[in-house]
């Protein structure tokens, strides 16, 4: 993020842990086929599988925890680090930002049923000409922050008197 001392944060967030999903569903996979191994007795490749499949999740949980999402009154940027080091920053300048998209899957809403909690998947598209699509993947409150994005996207646009028709046309 810029070191802007006039910037002020809005939303702070992480993708939730939901995101781990496919890879556990990986990982039965991989653990079924280890039993087969295990069964016929090829203790070398049971064991390997063994590895994979607590290896899938895991690489996946450290990438993930990584991820910060950040909305301030100037721009959204999605930091990735690994390990203490920035591998990744996408950022949209607010004044670019054209449309936002929140969305559930099936899933979600069945977990979201006993947890009263938006959970969902954010696309925000933009006029930068590197990052024209963010997405904030499987967040809580995916809704609310919607509606927090919005809010903070028309209040910086009518501070730099960006008009709606500006937003129409080539994205570059």
């Amino acid at each position: 993020m810029h070191s802007n001392s006039t910037e002020s944060i809005i939303w702070e967030g992480r993708p939730s842990w939901l995101n781990l999903f496919p890879s556990i569903v990986i990982a039965g996979v991989i653990l079924f086929v280890t039993w087969g191994f295990a069964l016929e007795k090829k203790p070398g490749a049971a064991m390997l599988g063994l590895l994979a499949a607590g290896a899938v999740p895991g690489v996946h949980a450290i990438w993930l925890s990584g991820t910060k999402y950040r909305l301030t009154d100037q721009r959204l940027t999605i930091e990735q680090d690994f390990m203490g080091t920035t591998v990744s920053l996408k950022e949209a300048e607010l004044h670019k930002v054209t449309d936002w998209r929140a969305r559930s899957s099936l899933l979600h809403v069945l977990i979201n049923i006993p947890t009263r909690r938006g959970y969902g998947t954010l696309t925000i598209s933009t006029r930068e000409r590197y990052e024209a699509r963010l997405t904030l993947g499987i967040i809580r409150d995916v809704y609310t922050v919607r509606d927090i994005l919005r809010n903070t996207v028309e209040t910086r646009k009518g501070v730099l008197h960006v008009h709606r028709h500006e937003d129409l046309g080539n994205p570059f």
